[in-house]
């Protein structure tokens, strides 16, 4: 991971409430789409910022079938808030 300027990466973490967000409504919806464009855009930026607990998960989040939406999205929804409130809290003092 290379050393990224503070206001680029509060930037990178800040936009994640908003995919928070749009995920927790994709299920209020019950919709998958949410969670695979999501996944999607997650995996190549997480590799990039150096996130690798991010990539994988975003990789569960293209994954997800529709017919598991039910069953897994909400533990995905969650262990993505917890990366999130970790991950803020450790590189910039973030709070929501």
């Amino acid at each position: 991971m290379f050393l990224l300027p503070p206001e680029m990466l509060k930037a990178y973490l800040q936009r994640r409430y908003y995919d928070l967000q749009a995920l927790q409504q994709g299920l209020n919806d019950n919709s998958a789409e949410p969670f695979h464009r999501i996944g999607h855009q997650l995996s190549g930026s997480a590799k990039n910022y150096g996130f690798e607990s991010l990539e994988v998960l975003a990789k569960k989040f293209e994954d997800l079938k529709s017919s598991e939406l039910l069953k897994l999205g909400p533990q995905l929804i969650e262990e993505f808030s917890a990366w999130i409130d970790s991950n803020s809290k450790k590189n910039l003092n973030i709070t929501k």
